[in-house]
């Protein structure tokens, strides 16, 4: 596979489980990824499964939006209706609530794979928090 414009020595990236490391050439112009958390190497890596890390922002209002949404999408997903957008939920129940949910975790038998999902994509999300 043909890298990507943006594979470039010194650049930080990560993978789909969450690895982060950062992007080196070899004397002989092969790629290797070194990897953050650790002093191991990716040797010849995919390009196609190492992806940008991308640097941005995020307030906690905006997580708690983002949470709120994916657990949405996954209950209609599933057949639910009639759960609120975030834009319709109170606005006192946004601010108030611990972790606002479009419904409760216990009204269903999909309460592990919710609270995994949310634990995830609050993972992915934890470094961006401002």
């Amino acid at each position: 596979m043909t890298a990507p414009s943006w594979w470039q020595p010194g650049v930080e990236v990560v993978n789909s489980a969450g690895i982060r490391g950062r992007l080196e050439r070899e004397p002989d112009g092969a790629w290797r990824i070194q990897l953050l958390a650790s002093d191991s190497y990716v040797v010849n890596p995919d390009p196609g499964q190492w992806f940008e890390e991308i640097q941005f922002e995020i307030n906690p209002m905006q997580v708690r939006q983002v949470l709120y949404e994916v657990d949405r999408a996954f209950l209609m997903a599933r057949g639910r209706s009639g759960l609120l957008e975030w834009a319709s939920v109170p606005q006192r129940i946004r601010v108030a609530a611990a972790e606002p949910r479009p419904c409760p975790l216990e009204t269903d038998g999909l309460a592990p794979i919710r609270a995994r999902l949310i634990e995830t994509v609050r993972q992915i999300l934890a470094p961006h928090i401002r």
